[in-house]
């Protein structure tokens, strides 16, 4: 199938200090430049390009304003605990009450990760309590190890297709252009097409 259509999602990645945020983006989004960390990559998500614009939110937690302000402004949103840190799970429903707070709905696309699932020796949440908090958000629910590579992809992808049910306004996605203004950079269509040439030979 010719992959013709293209958008861009605000996705950031929240949660509690050490669950391993920022190791869950770079694995993601390694960057595309020397010595330089990139959160914005490109995906094939079924048959449509996806440009991904990620917010790592590890150094802004200590700053309510922030956190409201990338709230407001996401389109989706990864809540993320340790599944060796019961209180990172606690965390995890401040997140998803003050995100529906300030959007001012009784839902906004989300997708809650339990990280870390290499560390099974480790283990203070099981999954099946993982499962039933994503039961009580409304969201769909996985657990990961961004140090193994499990199940980080499928995280982004599966965060896209929950935006792309919520959002009823699918006719945004358009022709891949010519170049692109992204939020912070500019694309042409041989670098978009180049790096999606990359994300196809890394699977």
């Amino acid at each position: 199938m010719a992959l013709r259509f293209f958008r861009e999602y605000k996705v950031v990645v929240a949660g509690g200090e050490r669950v391993g945020k920022s190791s869950f983006v770079y694995r993601f989004a390694p960057g595309y430049g020397i010595g330089m960390y990139d959160p914005r990559t490109i995906a094939i998500v079924d048959d449509e390009v996806a440009l991904f614009d990620i917010l790592d939110t590890a150094a802004q937690e200590e700053y309510s304003a922030l956190r409201r302000q990338y709230m407001r402004d996401l389109e989706g949103m990864i809540i993320m605990y340790s599944i060796t840190s019961r209180e990172s799970f606690k965390e995890t429903e401040n997140f998803w009450k003050q995100l529906l707070c300030v959007k001012n709905k009784a839902y906004s696309p989300m997708l809650l990760v339990g990280n870390k699932s290499d560390r099974h020796g480790e283990r203070q949440v099981s999954a099946q309590e993982g499962m039933a908090l994503a039961k009580q958000f409304g969201c769909g629910f996985l657990e990961a190890s961004a140090k193994e590579g499990c199940n980080v992809e499928r995280a982004f992808h599966e965060i896209v297709r929950e935006i792309r049910r919520f959002d009823s306004n699918v006719t945004t996605l358009s022709p891949l252009p010519e170049t692109y203004q992204g939020s912070s950079s500019i694309f042409s269509k041989g670098i978009l097409l180049s790096l999606l040439k990359v994300r196809k030979d890394e699977r």
